[in-house]
């Protein structure tokens, strides 16, 4: 059979040869059958059957659970570096450095495997980083998102405040 003028694979899972990074037409439901196969990172890791795509999918959760695992590496490794000697702590900052990217690194990959538009992925996606967020401590950890982690609190000393950027009432209490 063919779906969207392609022709579909042997086993009937999707259609196209080489796959595609994204579905074009937004979110679908690829164990419908009824879509493009995908390729997740790489061009040769074309999820063509339903097993390839199961395979991704668990990828996906155990790579969220370890991006949820650098983040609790990341703060506890904060935490060791308050107070140390100048040696230690220089030690720290190039691990936390290096985990660090390794953090942008997963977060990134999580996002490219969301951007295949497969809904099935982007579930694999929040799972995973569900069971890390409970397997790893939750609250405690930070940020995945690359963009903004510089705005979190990663060694829990005071940073500046905002309050006097902020206008006040006659009862001098910040407005929100």
């Amino acid at each position: 059979g063919t779906f969207h003028g392609a022709t579909a694979a042997a086993n009937g899972f999707c259609s196209g040869d080489m796959g595609m990074v994204m579905y074009m037409e937004g979110f679908q439901w690829a164990f419908k059958g009824e879509s493009s196969c995908i390729n997740l990172f790489l061009s040769s890791w074309t999820l063509n059957t339903r097993g390839k795509f199961f395979v991704g999918m668990v990828g996906v959760v155990l790579l969220g659970i370890s991006t949820e695992g650098i983040s609790r590496l990341r703060h506890d490794l904060s935490k060791k570096a308050q107070g140390s000697h100048p040696d230690e702590h220089f030690k720290y900052t190039l691990m936390q450095t290096g985990l660090h990217g390794l953090h942008a690194f997963t977060g990134y990959m999580l996002m490219l495997a969301t951007m295949t538009f497969a809904w099935e992925m982007m579930l694999s996606v929040i799972l995973g980083l569900m069971i890390g967020h409970y397997n790893f401590g939750g609250n405690t950890a930070t940020s995945s998102n690359p963009c903004c982690a510089f705005l979190e609190d990663e060694s829990d000393s005071p940073g500046p405040s905002l309050e006097p950027l902020l206008p006040r009432n006659e009862e001098s209490t910040p407005v929100l």
